[in-house]
């Protein structure tokens, strides 16, 4: 199971897989929803010619509105994650986003692939 703690999670899709927004190069990241735990889940998942190679991969979420973020950052060859909100109420909707970084000539980190998606999946 992709989001283990959340027992009997379903997807966000309707033809069951998990609601995805995918970046074709390096990954996708995927939220799933648990009714009974009233949270979202979310994992970046390596694709194409990225999987198994260890590259710097970052998810996050959040329930909107609130100022901390569920994250999960590192070094990993197939997947980040996975990351968690707190429980939602009602009508609450979520920020996630998913990137992937290459270390600049300065020695930081660039984000060289990603996607955000801000106050979706609003229950």
């Amino acid at each position: 199971m992709v989001c283990p703690s959340l027992g009997k999670a379903t997807s966000l899709r309707r033809n069951g897989d998990p609601r995805r927004y995918a970046s074709a190069r390096s990954g996708s990241l995927d939220v799933y929803w648990s009714a009974s735990a009233k949270k979202n889940c979310a994992v970046h998942t390596a694709v194409g010619s990225t999987r198994g190679v260890k590259l710097q991969r970052y998810v996050g979420i959040q329930v909107a509105g609130q100022t901390t973020w569920s994250q999960d950052r590192g070094a990993y060859a197939s997947y980040a994650g996975p990351v968690y909100t707190t429980a939602q109420r009602s009508g609450q909707c979520i920020n996630v986003q998913a990137h992937v970084y290459e270390t600049s000539a300065s020695g930081g980190l660039r984000s060289v692939a990603g996607t955000a998606r801000f106050r979706v999946h609003c229950g």
